[in-house]
């Protein structure tokens, strides 16, 4: 960073640090990226940006309590944030927590019948489940709201033949795909002030 990118002081500001944050965590240096997260939040606590993308690092290393509670923090400063919920979602379906990570997909539902990637998270949680039938119907509706994606494509496939692989603790099958993370990192922004 050149001398020019801070503020007089030398601290970086708010912008600075979070794109900085953003460029090591989409490199996969996650606990670098923590801490200019954490940095941030001491600076200006409250930070919606920082406490999710604290949830997602927690998540990404699978401190999955740690992940729900940093999630559930950062949804008491914008309880509406889609990326959070899905994500509170995908760490309820990795503790085994189902029904709770069904209710969370089902408010961003309500509020947004024509998310596909509320259709496609309520897919993996119920294969996950074991409610196969319900998985591929969820599957379907996902498909026909995106249906170039690849990985919505590839988990409808798979929700119909249900390997003997895929149990409820199934890792690679809750694990969040690298295009959603990527989608939770970009998309959330630094709201105005």
């Amino acid at each position: 960073m050149c001398p020019s990118d801070s503020s007089p002081n030398g601290a970086q500001s708010t912008s600075e640090a979070l794109e900085h944050a953003t460029a090591l965590h989409q490199q996969g240096r996650l606990t670098e990226a923590e801490r200019v997260y954490a940095q941030m939040l001491e600076r200006e606590p409250g930070q919606f940006v920082p406490l999710h993308r604290m949830a997602i690092v927690a998540l990404q290393q699978g401190r999955l309590d740690e992940a729900l509670r940093r999630v559930e923090a950062a949804l008491r400063v914008d309880p509406g944030a889609e990326a959070a919920l899905m994500n509170k979602g995908t760490i309820l379906v990795a503790l085994g927590r189902h029904d709770a990570a069904l209710a969370v997909y089902g408010d961003v539902l309500a509020v947004d019948p024509a998310s596909p990637d509320a259709h496609f998270n309520i897919g993996n949680a119920l294969v996950v489940a074991g409610r196969t039938a319900e998985a591929v119907q969820s599957f379907a509706r996902a498909v026909a709201l995106r249906p170039n994606d690849p990985e919505v494509l590839r988990r409808h496939a798979g929700a119909w033949r249900k390997p003997a692989a895929w149990t409820m603790r199934s890792k690679a099958w809750i694990a969040p795909s690298a295009s959603s993370l990527q989608r939770s990192i970009c998309n959330t922004s630094v709201p105005a002030f």
